[in-house]
């Protein structure tokens, strides 16, 4: 399989990526997703205070809450607070919604007086301009731990004048999917936003209530920080009528409703834009501040729609380069036809990657536009795991886990004729393991060894789970525990010991100490299961 994709890239290569190049005043983040309206009405030679400029240009969001009112660009939606203690008055997002701006109500006119902390939960904060008596407005920098990683944030307090509250701001700066350098550059746009947010006075009670003492965050995504396929797990981005894998790093978003509804091409369905370092150490970036990849639906093509030379959906002008089939996506997916083809685009100085695939009905075009990376073979496993609407999302592909010692060989098309029930060898330190056609090994990242390795079929359903037992666990083995029973002649797998039960699991237990144990799942019961366990064989970790 990796061949297939090698050998694709290698046919659809021969770009040197370049930066996109744009001559607007201050950060290129500024202008990303902005509507075709409000873009066209900017002066590009404006050099002063772009951000109030871009805030002013066109009709602007008006956010109202009783308290306070926010105004904003049209890039910004709000989000549903949770409703606890301590939770936000209002959550705001910028597109794609990984820039947050919270507000909440505060106990107490003066900022933190006694206290230097910022009251936010999970929060670690340094005073950018720390509180003191009679002080309208006080600045914490440092950040947020979430379950993915730790988010940037800047805290900060304004006294409502004549009332014993604050209002408390919360900035989460996200990427928009243009790396970490765009960092800075949203948080300035945060601050942009927070300036244009208008008490309303006279609605803060008079007399101060009991209320929560910390401020909760509301619900945080990736954090804008570097990602790779070696440390975090690939995606699952869902849509009207199917659903998609995604490479970590990369942001997906609706367009078919909804805030993104002004940023989609025709028929786009899903925005996509990112970048992450691949399996190889190769960076791959999807996008920049003037364009972003999609999925578009196609109504009515023809069959000779994936291989024609009409225009892809997010390509103004431009021409094909190469194209050639696709058959490994057409086996995976159920399409009728499937192409992939290298455009370029008038004024675009990388290059666009354009894979097709015909189904019954709507067909689907997946579009980006490359800067880097195009030869990355995580860009052309990503539409093998298209899966349309009744059928779950796809397997992702066996996480990269040099690290752990974990490889999948999958067979190349002549070994797959002479051996068409097997998908490839599963190697992990300590055995080996022959996968049957149709299923592919899933490791943890986030555990210290890789393990339990998943098995899923092409359907995404789980078959079995390879777990790794250690000696201590094989001192306290009961066999009537779980009804485990001997197996003649362990030799053959090369163990020490071997034992089954009635439900199908599997334990050998290695010569060298330790052991593994195999157990399966709804999906993995039947032939496909019995004959991989008879191919196990223990062998010395390291060979």
């Amino acid at each position: 399989m990796r061949r297939t994709f090698a050998l694709l890239a290698v046919v659809l290569c021969c770009l040197i990526p370049m930066e996109a190049a744009d001559n607007r005043p201050g950060d290129p983040v500024w202008y990303a997703d902005l509507d075709k309206e409000t873009l066209a009405a900017l002066n590009p030679g404006e050099s002063t205070d772009i951000l109030t400029a871009i805030l002013e240009t066109g009709v602007p969001y008006r956010f109202d809450h009783r308290l306070f009112t926010v105004y904003t660009d049209r890039r910004w939606y709000a989000s549903s607070p949770s409703g606890q203690a301590g939770a936000p008055l209002m959550i705001l997002r910028r597109w794609p919604g990984d820039t947050v701006l919270a507000f909440y109500e505060l106990a107490g006119e003066d900022c933190s007086s006694s206290a230097l902390a910022a009251p936010v939960s999970g929060g670690s904060f340094k005073p950018a301009r720390p509180g003191a008596e009679g002080r309208p407005v006080c600045v914490w920098d440092g950040s947020i731990a979430g379950e993915s990683g730790d988010y940037p944030a800047r805290w900060v307090e304004r006294r409502v004048p004549e009332r014993p509250y604050r209002l408390g701001a919360l900035l989460l700066p996200g990427n928009a999917g243009l790396g970490r350098e765009a960092v800075p550059g949203l948080m300035m746009e945060l601050q942009a936003v927070l300036g244009r947010t208008m008490l309303n006075v006279e609605a803060w009670p008079l007399e101060q209530r009991s209320m929560a003492a910390g401020a909760v965050p509301p619900d945080l995504g990736m954090p804008p920080g570097d990602r790779s396929e070696a440390e975090d797990p690939w995606q699952t981005a869902l849509a009207r009528g199917f659903s998609l894998g995604l490479p970590p790093g990369l942001r997906a978003m609706r367009t078919d409703s909804g805030p993104g509804a002004t940023l989609a091409v025709p028929g786009g369905l899903l925005w996509i834009r990112g970048r992450f370092t691949d399996r190889d150490g190769d960076l791959v970036v999807v996008g920049d501040w003037e364009r972003a990849g999609y999925v578009a639906g196609v109504n009515g093509a023809d069959p000779e729609w994936p291989r024609s030379t009409r225009l892809p959906a997010g390509v103004r002008a431009g021409e094909r380069l190469a194209i050639q089939d696709f058959d490994v996506v057409r086996d995976r997916t159920g399409a009728t036809a499937a192409t992939a083809a290298r455009w370029r685009e008038n004024g675009f100085e990388g290059e666009w990657l354009v894979f097709r695939l015909a189904f019954p009905g709507t067909s689907l075009e997946i579009g980006f536009p490359m800067l880097e990376g195009r030869q990355s073979e995580a860009l052309f496993w990503l539409p093998t795991t298209i899966r349309t609407a009744g059928r779950p999302p796809a397997p992702p592909p066996l996480d990269p886990a040099e690290r752990f010692g974990i490889t999948f060989e999958r067979l190349t098309g002549s070994q797959r004729k002479e051996t068409p029930w097997m998908e490839g060898y599963l190697s992990v330190p300590g055995l080996r393991i022959e996968i049957p056609v149709g299923w592919y090994p899933v490791n943890a990242l986030r555990t210290r060894d890789g393990f339990p390795v998943r098995m899923f079929d092409k359907e995404g359903e789980l078959c079995g789970i390879l777990e790794r037992v250690n000696e201590a666990w094989f001192t306290a083995f009961d066999p009537a525990d779980g009804g485990w029973e001997p197996i003649p002649r362990p030799g053959r797998f090369r163990a020490l010991e071997a034992w089954r039960n009635r439900r199908g699991a599997r334990l050998f237990r290695s010569k060298t100490g330790g052991g593994f144990r195999l157990v399966p799942q709804a999906a993995g019961s039947g032939e496909g299961w019995e004959r991989m366990l008879g191919t196990v064989q223990m062998i010395r970790p390291g060979r």
